[in-house]
């Protein structure tokens, strides 16, 4: 969730260039983060845990353009498995291993929610 809003929503790297060598790749970085527009974006990351419902949340905001996750959405619920090949395999994950997966903002907001078993034995 982090690395996504830092690469798609802060950065605004696309495809080609999030593929690139390690070295390419921190040049057109540190180049963006030269931007003011760019260095002036946030994320924003909350978590919060309820004992009584044994859930954890986790939400990350970020300053960038958003994104159609409806689309991804409905991609992810279709297919038969995990599918870590492609791109919007950070959604499929989050959906796939998360009890509640929820965006706001257009898609600048994503929270996700699991429950988990805690052990009340002293």
């Amino acid at each position: 969730m982090v690395y996504n809003a830092y690469i798609h929503g802060t950065l605004g790297l696309n495809v080609q260039e999030r593929v690139m060598e390690h070295n390419a790749l921190q040049k057109i970085i540190n180049e963006r983060l030269q931007q003011p527009e760019i260095a002036s974006k946030r994320m924003r990351l909350y978590f919060s845990l309820c004992y009584k419902t044994q859930t954890i949340k986790i939400t990350v905001e970020d300053d960038g353009p958003g994104f159609d996750y409806e689309t991804w959405i409905k991609r992810v619920a279709n297919e038969p498995k995990l599918n870590l090949e492609e791109n919007g395999r950070g959604i499929a994950m989050l959906y796939h291993l998360s009890d509640k997966l929820e965006f706001d903002r257009e898609g600048r907001t994503v929270t996700i929610s699991k429950k988990l078993p805690i052990n009340n034995k002293k």
